[in-house]
């Protein structure tokens, strides 16, 4: 956020009526230290000041980083979105938000991450962002959709005590099952993935490995609790071939040709869960034998040695 002398976010600031302007700015960095009175007393008028450099903060970032949406995407998605015109709509990767969450306003979506559009997490982060657009389309701009946003959540945090409006608002929930729809018409059955976005994975050990950031785990949270669903995410496993360290019910390893949907696994391997954010650790290893519940296949990929195959597992 820009600090010079006099901003809303700047030292010795005015901030926002009797709430000084680096208070504000901690308020938004870190919503729990903030008193649920102060945010649940704001009134749209009041913080449209902060909105306004906010805004202004967001495009300054994206300035010479807008990218238009893959031809590709728009040809396949377009159906689920007649409000609006996805060849008009842009996005900026790599955003600094503040609070970490990716940020739609109109036809400009901000995100804090790169964006990869040929897997199901960059699919469903899209058209999860892509919902919010035809929200404030629908009513009438973005600041209409704002005004909206932060009324609702205002009323959930009075009403909770605590700030924690992304999981139950109305516009949330709508995205959530925007996304799960559009994820359907790419094939894949199991719509539930949508609720992690940006899911990778990598390893090299054999195993399972799931490489996951820390926002993709708080948004998570956000969402298992909006839609009551428990999930894990698309893993790798690797070593499937003639010599599998992952085993069917009666004790045969599996393959490419043997594995289905439903099958419930075991590995004599580790089971890494590698979590890669600065502020975790680099990997918790959980115990061998683990039992593995087969909830969908993807692909396929062989090699000289081995073979990966990409599953959507459920870790019992």
């Amino acid at each position: 956020m820009p600090a010079g002398p006099g901003g809303v976010f700047g030292p010795g600031g005015p901030g926002v009526g009797p709430i000084t302007g680096e208070d504000l700015k901690k308020c938004l960095t870190d919503p729990n230290s903030c008193a649920s009175v102060v945010v649940s007393g704001f009134a749209y008028s009041v913080v449209a000041p902060i909105v306004d450099q906010y805004l202004s903060y967001l495009q300054g970032q994206a300035a010479g980083k807008w990218q238009s949406l893959p031809e590709s995407v728009i040809n396949i998605i377009a159906p689920k979105y007649p409000d609006i015109d996805l060849h008009t709509t842009r996005y900026a990767t790599e955003i600094d938000t503040i609070h970490k969450q990716h940020i739609t306003l109109g036809n400009e979506i901000f995100f804090t991450t790169r964006m990869d559009f040929t897997n199901i997490g960059g699919i469903c982060l899209l058209a999860h962002e892509l919902e919010h657009s035809v929200q404030a389309s629908k009513r009438g701009g973005v600041r209409p959709f704002l005004a909206e946003y932060i009324a609702k959540g205002a009323g959930k945090i009075i009403e909770k005590k605590s700030i924690d409006i992304h999981d139950d608002i109305d516009l949330e929930r709508d995205a959530i099952q925007k996304s799960k729809a559009v994820i359907e018409l790419y094939g894949w059955k199991n719509i539930e993935n949508c609720n992690i976005p940006r899911i990778t994975v990598s390893t090299s050990t054999g195993g399972l490995a799931l490489n996951i950031t820390k926002d993709d785990t708080d948004k998570t949270e956000r969402l298992v609790k909006a839609t009551g669903q428990e999930f894990d995410g698309w893993m790798a496993l690797h070593d499937v071939g003639a010599t599998s360290s992952f085993f069917n019910k009666a004790g045969h390893p599996i393959n490419a040709a043997n594995i289905n949907v439903g099958d419930i696994l075991t590995t004599n391997k580790d089971v890494n869960l590698r979590k890669e954010a600065a502020d975790w650790s680099a990997a918790s290893v959980v115990a061998k034998n683990k039992v593995v519940h087969i909830v969908n296949l993807r692909s396929l990929s062989a090699g000289p040695n081995q073979s990966q195959l990409w599953a959507q597992v459920d870790l019992r």
